[in-house]
């Protein structure tokens, strides 16, 4: 940690250097944010990698869920609830369909119209892998240092600067 800190530290001195008189707090919080989410996806997937799965096909699987059942989306929406191109999508949905957790449904009312749908064992999967992800991930532990009212104000905070995009 105070490795990393002291990098921060001289990519933050470096970035008032090259932009004097310029606030340098919003660039040390992008750096810290940037850290932190490479820091959860390396935990995330050292966790997923005894499912055979990536983070993206449990993204997909993630939104799929969260869907009325029968658990279905078109492929552009998944792209974009996932924020990938299409080309993206497309190779997940292959990728989840070989392994037997999502089926392509051709729509009852529009034959151009293609849904993906979860399997039951997509969704034994996404539970299995949720629960060892909550019971592992290095970052969730390390949130759960945070007292509750600094992870219900860390909450607000980046939910407002979400709310800027």
């Amino acid at each position: 940690m105070a490795q990393t800190e002291g990098i921060f530290s001289d990519l933050i001195s470096q970035w008032e250097v090259d932009f004097p008189g310029e606030d340098s707090a919003p660039i040390a919080i992008a750096m810290r944010l940037r850290h932190l989410h490479m820091l959860d996806q390396e935990s995330l997937h050292e966790t997923l990698v005894s499912f055979d799965i990536g983070i993206g096909e449990i993204d997909v699987l993630n939104h799929l869920r969260y869907q009325p059942a029968p658990h279905r989306l078109r492929p552009s929406d998944l792209a974009e609830l996932c924020m990938v191109t299409t080309g993206a999508i497309t190779g997940r949905i292959t990728r989840l369909e070989q392994k037997g957790f999502v089926v392509r449904v051709p729509s009852s009312s529009d034959k151009r119209t293609i849904f993906v749908q979860m399997t039951e064992s997509g969704e034994s999967l996404l539970l299995e892998t949720r629960e060892q992800v909550a019971r592992s991930s290095r970052f969730l532990k390390g949130v759960r240092t945070l007292s509750a009212s600094e992870r219900d104000r860390l909450n607000r905070l980046l939910t407002k600067l979400i709310s800027v995009f």
